[in-house]
């Protein structure tokens, strides 16, 4: 079987070399559905059967608004075999909230989730944007609305038009090079920008990769949205690679299924990371006395665990706190869980030593949607420098320029460019084809590359001292009394931040401490749980350049969610939205 050129050749090539096991396993009401190979190729034609029948033409934009699920991946499949174009958004999102990038791509049909929520994009979408019908994934089609029908019909309208030779010339037409998808970026900086990426661009992101260590697994659990580039490229890889896929119906009822999955490897932002970080440091508050004492001994000793070491005392402690601790932190993750895989933003350095020192490899990347997604990625689960994101993929040239130290990067799968904004497309790539990534790095003696920050997030306070605040937020999201903050000060004579508590971690604290609390307003006023939160800013003020000290600080009582706009679907901040959010708290931060 020819190695696969597009994106929706992976499924005839899984076929010819994997045909045996699972592409895809969802979870509905508890229980677990298998999709083999030839049912999801059979079910992607007669969409494609339908789609052709309904009008849709080649170079056609067609969005899929759905958490992720093997309806997902067959319309994706079944709309890039007829050269249309798959506009992927948040699952989260409502149809009115993203009806402005609908128009802006001028989208003309949309795959979504539930009737209902099918029903609000016709009455949402109707008068803003080009949107002819809405298919939806779950349920049976209403009697009043002939644009509106669900996914079971339209594979019945398939069976009704099949037209082999007709959708055969349509593949025949896709050349690799042609436009698959347009990925909208995240928006933390400013407003979303469509990006439209090639077959081939996407795919050389794992097609030249080969690395042995992905050859000796086969199970994955999908936790992310496909709308994610990450999670999109790694759901086309693995499927390439012959592994079962894992669909669980939510992020919450992955963690209850972990040991029923046993999965081999992961898929999560920074953020998550975090977060499982953050379950696994609570886990010891349940234990009592001496177990409890030796449980936080070893994590602490995974934190700063040093694979360099040698030392037969060194390798005996790691050995023991392995038997009496790890295998137990791994047991609540499935226990065969070999892998996580980890983009999009900075990832703390102790976390990739501790998930390192319970034998789950850390595999960090760097990249960004313009690029096709990734830029540098790790190789290797042995990482002598944690900071590090790893060296350049196949085919890309990495610099960092000495004026500013921002990364830039070239080759010959970038971006086709932004969909109707040539201008802004001629602005990041310049003449030479260097893409301007606004990040900023230093490229290491061995050739790996290290991400420090974002250039559009650096600011100047009042005495001329740059300041990137992602560096002072890592160190702070630390502490497990700080699940985010954002650093302010730009134009001011010192620097603030704006703290949001992990409210979970808090409660567990002062409930330890006898401190009885109703509601986030009240929990914060508690005059120890104050002083607690003035130790934790001292305590890493100290771990921190003068210059990048807090001054002021606010405790803030509210939730950044992706609901309410402050949180990307990776969960990474939208500084203007907190900005605006929180406005008056960050004024008196710098009232003097």
């Amino acid at each position: 079987m020819p190695t696969p050129t597009r994106l929706f050749d992976i499924l005839p090539y899984r076929k010819a070399t994997v045909p045996e096991r699972p592409v895809f396993v969802s979870q509905n009401e508890g229980s677990w559905r298998r999709w083999y190979v030839d049912e999801l190729i059979e079910q992607a034609n007669l969409v494609s059967y339908a789609l052709m029948a309904q009008g849709v033409r080649r170079g056609d934009k067609v969005a899929i608004l759905s958490r992720s699920c093997p309806e997902w991946n067959i319309c994706d499949i079944a709309v890039m075999q007829i050269g249309a174009i798959v506009v992927p958004f948040y699952c989260k999102d409502q149809p009115g909230s993203c009806s402005e990038h609908l128009e802006k791509v001028d989208v003309s049909y949309l795959f979504i989730e539930t009737q209902t929520k099918a029903r609000r994009a016709r009455l949402q979408c109707s008068q803003m944007t080009a949107i002819k019908n809405v298919c939806y994934f779950n349920g049976t089609d209403p009697d009043d609305d002939d644009c509106v029908c669900s996914l079971a019909s339209l594979l019945e309208m398939g069976r009704q038009h099949v037209d082999e030779a007709a959708l055969e010339a349509r593949k025949q037409q896709v050349d690799p090079l042609d436009c698959a998808n347009i990925i909208f970026t995240s928006g933390t900086t400013g407003d979303p920008k469509p990006v439209m990426l090639s077959h081939v661009g996407m795919m050389s992101n794992f097609v030249p990769v080969q690395n042995p260590m992905l050859l000796q697994f086969s199970r994955m659990l999908s936790v992310l949205s496909l709308s994610n580039i990450s999670e999109r490229l790694m759901n086309y890889m693995y499927q390439y690679l012959g592994y079962e896929i894992y669909y669980p119906t939510s992020y919450f009822t992955a963690l209850e299924a972990l040991r029923e999955i046993k999965p081999h490897v992961m898929n999560l932002a920074p953020k998550f990371v975090e977060r499982a970080y953050d379950g696994i440091y609570r886990y010891g508050n349940q234990l009592q006395g001496k177990a409890k004492k030796r449980y936080y001994k070893a994590v602490h000793f995974a934190l700063d665990y040093d694979a360099k070491r040698h030392s037969l005392l060194y390798r005996l402690k790691k050995r023991r706190y392995d038997r009496l601790v790890f295998s137990e932190i791994r047991r609540l993750y499935g226990g065969e869980l070999k892998m996580i895989t980890s983009s999009g933003s900075m990832l703390q350095p102790r976390l990739v030593r501790f998930f390192s020192c319970l034998d789950i490899a850390v595999f960090e990347g760097y990249g960004l949607v313009e690029a096709s997604a990734i830029v540098a990625a790790t190789a290797s689960p042995t990482r002598p420098n944690a900071s590090t994101v790893g060296f350049p993929m196949p085919g890309m040239e990495v610099r960092v320029l000495p004026e500013n130290n921002e990364i830039v990067c070239r080759s010959a799968h970038m971006m086709l460019g932004y969909y109707g904004q040539d201008a802004e497309t001629q602005q990041a790539i310049d003449a030479d084809g260097w893409l301007h990534t606004g990040d900023t790095g230093v490229m290491e003696a061995d050739g790996q590359l290290r991400f420090t920050g974002r250039t559009k997030i650096i600011f100047k306070t009042a005495d001329g001292r740059w300041v990137n605040p992602e560096i002072i937020e890592e160190k702070f999201k630390e502490s497990p009394f700080v699940l985010d903050m954002m650093v302010v000060g730009e134009g001011q004579k010192h620097l603030a931040a704006v703290i949001l508590p992990d409210f979970d971690f808090l409660k567990e604290w002062q409930e330890r401490h006898g401190i009885v609390c109703q509601g986030h307003k009240a929990m914060l006023a508690d005059s120890r749980t104050q002083e607690r939160y003035r130790r934790v800013v001292d305590k890493y003020n100290q771990q921190l350049d003068e210059r990048e000290r807090i001054d002021r600080y606010v405790i803030f009582d509210d939730v950044w969610s992706v609901n309410n706009g402050c949180l990307t679907p990776n969960l990474r901040i939208k500084r203007k939205i907190i900005e605006q959010r929180c406005k008056s708290e960050i004024m008196n931060l710098f009232v003097e």
